[in-house]
C-alpha cells in the first residue's frame, strides 16, 4: 500500500538502542532481548536490518554512551545510519539505503518510545513508507509535564495507541506483537529498476502538484 513504485519488501528498523539510551528506560533488558530474537528472525528470512544510533548530548560519537548495547551487534553489510535529530530520516542516508534494499515497510523498533521511535513512525509514513510499530519492542523512560507523571509504561501505551489509530492516504499504520512479526525479503533494485522506480515517484509527484494547482487531472485528457 506504500506510496512507492517498484518496491515490495520490509527492512527492521532498530533506533538508537544503545548504551547511553538504554541505562534508565522500562524493561529495558526485556526490550533488548526481544529486539535480538527479531534481529535474529529477520537475518534468517533476509530481511535487511537496518540499525540507526544517535549523537548528541551525553552520546558522543566514539563513547561507551554512544556504543549499541553488546547484545544487539550489526553484521557487516547491514547499514549504520548515524543521526542527529529524533526523525531517522532527518539529515540522513536512511532513504537512500531502504530504497537500495527495495524496502517499503519498515518493522519499527528501539528507543525512546515518545521521542525518536515516535519521530521516525511519523517520519516514514510522511516519506510513504508503510510502517508497523512492534508493540513490546520499543521502550522509554518515566517522565513529567508540568503538574503530570507519566511512567514509562505509560508513554509506550501511548504510542502503541498512536501508531494503532494513525490514518492517512496511502500508507498503513500497523501495530504488531513480536511473535506475530512475519519477515519478507526486501528485493535488491538493479540500477534499471532503480531508475524505473525513481522516474515513477517524480513523475507521480509532478501529477499530484498539477492537481494541487488546479490543472486537472493528469489522467484525463483536455
Amino acid at each position: 500500500m506504500s506510496l512507492f513504485t517498484g518496491r515490495t519488501g520490509d527492512a527492521l528498523l532498530v533506533v538508537d538502542v544503545q548504551v547511553g539510551v538504554m541505562a534508565d528506560l522500562w524493561q529495558s533488558q526485556r526490550i533488548i532481548t526481544t529486539i535480538a530474537d527479531l534481529v535474529r528472525r529477520a537475518r534468517l528470512a533476509g530481511t535487511p536490518v537496518v540499525w540507526v544510533r544517535h549523537q548528541g548530548p551525553g552520546l558522543q560519537a566514539g563513547s561507551e554512551e554512544w556504543q549499541i548495547v553488546g547484545e544487539l551487534m550489526p553484521e557487516p553489510g547491514e547499514q549504520l545510519i548515524e543521526k542527529r535529530f529524533g526523525d531517522s530520516f532527518a539529515e540522513t542516508t536512511l532513504d537512500d539505503a531502504l530504497a537500495a534494499v527495495g524496502a517499503s515497510h519498515l518493522w519499527i523498533t528501539g528507543a525512546q518510545s515518545d521521542f525518536c521511535v515516535r519521530s521516525t513512525l511519523f517520519g516514514a509514513l510522511y516519506r510513504g513508507y508503510d510502517a508497523t510499530l512492534v508493540e513490546d519492542a520499543h521502550t522509554t523512560a518515566d517522565a513529567s509535564y508540568e503538574s503530570l507523571a507519566f511512567s514509562g509504561e505509560q508513554l509506550v501505551a501511548l504510542v502503541n495507541k498512536l501508531a494503532w489509530t494513525t490514518r492517512l492516504p496511502g500508507v498503513a499504520s500497523r501495530l504488531c506483537k513480536a511473535a506475530d512479526v512475519a519477515f519478507s525479503p526486501a528485493e535488491r533494485l538493479d540500477d534499471d529498476d532503480k531508475l524505473e522506480a525513481i522516474e515513477a515517484e517524480e513523475q507521480a509527484e509532478e501529477d499530484a502538484e498539477d492537481v494541487a494547482m488546479g490543472l486537472g487531472d493528469p489522467d484525463t485528457d483536455a
